[in-house]
């Protein structure tokens, strides 16, 4: 199976700022709000936050990109790490580019062009990022 990896966190009361020690972690899959599982090491697994609130690396099946995390009544969201690596690459490749100009299209989309071309970002439905040439 392919799996999103997940960085650890740590989960803490919003009101007084103490950590939610030893608290079961409901994951949710963003998009859709369906319940997903927690792996490690290919094993399906409870998530429970530690003694100081810390939430240890996870992964989620490859299909869900981002998780709602609920703690003790508090909700977070996490994008997964191969998520934020694809949008840094996005970035990366913005600024190798040469840019010549900074434009609108006629939608309002900014867009870079790059001598008698143009590219712009867009995220797609599922979140990716990507270039469109304008």
């Amino acid at each position: 199976m392919a799996y999103n990896h997940y960085a650890e966190l740590v989960v803490a009361d919003s009101t007084t700022g103490r950590p939610l020690a030893n608290q079961v972690v409901k994951l949710l899959d963003f998009e859709t709000g369906a319940e997903v599982d927690a792996y490690r090491d290919d094993v399906a697994t409870l998530l429970v936050s530690g003694a100081n609130g810390l939430v240890t690396p996870f992964q989620t099946l490859d299909a869900t990109r981002r998780v709602k995390m609920i703690v003790g009544g508090v909700e977070y969201s996490r994008w997964c790490d191969e998520m934020i690596l694809q949008v840094g690459n996005a970035v990366d490749e913005l600024e190798r580019l040469t840019v010549t100009n900074l434009a609108i299209d006629t939608d309002g989309t900014p867009y870079i062009s790059i001598g008698s071309t143009g590219a712009r970002i867009l995220i797609d439905t599922d979140g990716t990022p990507y270039f469109e040439q304008v």
